[in-house]
């Protein structure tokens, strides 16, 4: 489980980084599965930056898959409108599949998915296949996907299984993550060791307090992680609450997921505690309980104060903003998302400020503040222009574009 762990945290990182576009996970046949689910909870995570959405289309010499994988595209649109209820109006309806086949027509339907998502935000793409047979191809459109400027939102995970399917460097290192998923060679080990016990003297008995002799320049063994029971158990109470919620299951998950949080709070671990309360109170939304929903989220930003990720302040504070919202407390959480622009300005985040920006602006127009919804949406292209690397985010040019219409409106 300790793999699991570690694959959170690539993936966390994956997220909160502003450079990093793809995530290279190689697993196992065994662990695939986990991962996959584990990948899929993101959405539900205090860093997810739009749905997650898992492709696990085989890539053939014949058909590479782009087809398949357009139509999971546009069937979880359609089912995340249709669970949206009264906010489905805010996922616009998909327009004809596009003409374009081939990888070309699996980026445009993708770019046609998130224009009609609320608030233009990029998903993060699991791209899963079982089998790649054609690596070279694979690579070549991979590095395409990434390089595409309409798509720079989108955040890439490629799994594979056992051996690397990506044979190219495929981006620039500094914005490549690589995890290996492996299961722990000490459990491997272990599960090996009990497998018979014969008895003493027996063919096959293991004698007791014999070593071989050590091997010249052989480092020594790693010192046992006396943490590694509680990540383990971390591991199991996070795959459990992911699986839960994706069931429909909102008790099993909130449950869950607040053991997984006192397991935090217990063994010191602020900032994993921190998330673990940002999760809680999404899963606790999820479920309809609103108000202790937003309970959690005040109780994630009063914690995040004292942890030393400057970050995690902000992005707590966004989350409360995004917990009232749904709870129609629309006044709280538009001070809720300018207390994070601050808070993001103060630890140098320069893609929170800027999403906390639009939120505070759309916010404010929602409540019909114009003037200060115009001075949010403003800094926010402002802020794009000073950094271009995030020019291609989805709240940059929502900015610019919710600006120039009310700007238009009041004959500015």
């Amino acid at each position: 489980m300790d793999a699991l762990v570690e694959l959170e945290d690539q993936a966390t990182r994956l997220l909160r980084d502003d450079q990093a576009r793809l995530l290279h996970v190689i697993t196992t046949t065994a662990l695939r599965d986990s991962v996959l689910e584990l990948l899929g909870g993101l959405e539900h995570g205090p860093h997810a930056r739009g749905p997650v959405v898992v492709l696990e289309a085989e890539h053939g010499t014949s058909d590479p898959g782009w087809a398949a994988r357009c139509e999971v595209l546009r069937r979880q649109h359609e089912e995340r409108r249709a669970q949206a209820g009264a906010a489905a109006e805010s996922w616009t309806p998909l327009g004809p599949a596009p003409k374009s086949g081939g990888l070309a027509g699996f980026a445009e339907q993708l770019g046609q998915v998130i224009a009609a998502t609320p608030e233009q935000r990029a998903w993060v793409v699991v791209l899963a296949p079982l089998y790649v047979k054609a690596a070279p191809q694979w690579s070549r459109a991979i590095a395409m996907l990434l390089q595409g400027t309409a798509l720079g939102g989108v955040r890439w995970i490629v799994v594979d299984m056992d051996e690397p399917s990506l044979v190219d460097a495929v981006a620039p290192e500094a914005q490549v993550r690589r995890a290996r998923c492996m299961p722990d060679d000490g459990a491997i080990a272990a599960g090996l060791a009990g497998l018979g016990t014969p008895s003493d003297g027996a063919p096959g008995a293991k004698v007791p307090e014999i070593a071989g002799p050590p091997r010249p320049g052989q480092p020594p063994a790693p010192a046992d992680d006396p943490e590694a029971p509680q990540r383990r158990e971390l591991a199991s109470l996070l795959l459990g609450a992911s699986e839960a919620q994706r069931s429909g299951q909102g008790a099993s998950a909130v449950e869950q997921q607040r053991k997984a949080r006192d397991l935090c709070d217990a063994a010191g671990w602020g900032e994993q505690a921190v998330q673990m309360e940002l999760v809680l109170g999404g899963y606790l939304l999820a479920s309809g309980a609103g108000e202790q929903a937003v309970q959690s989220a005040r109780r994630a930003v009063e914690a995040a104060k004292g942890q030393s990720s400057a970050e995690l302040l902000p992005l707590s504070q966004v989350s409360l903003g995004s917990t009232l919202v749904a709870s129609g407390d629309q006044p709280a959480a538009m001070l809720a998302y300018a207390d994070a622009v601050g808070s993001a300005e103060k630890a140098g985040s320069t893609a929170v400020m800027l999403e906390a920006c639009r939120l505070t602006a759309d916010t404010a127009a929602m409540l019909g503040m114009e003037a200060q919804a115009i001075a949010f949406w403003s800094r926010a292209v402002k802020i794009a222009e000073a950094a271009p690397l995030h020019g291609s985010m989805g709240s940059a040019g929502h900015s610019a574009r919710a600006m120039a219409l009310l700007c238009k409106r009041r004959g500015l």
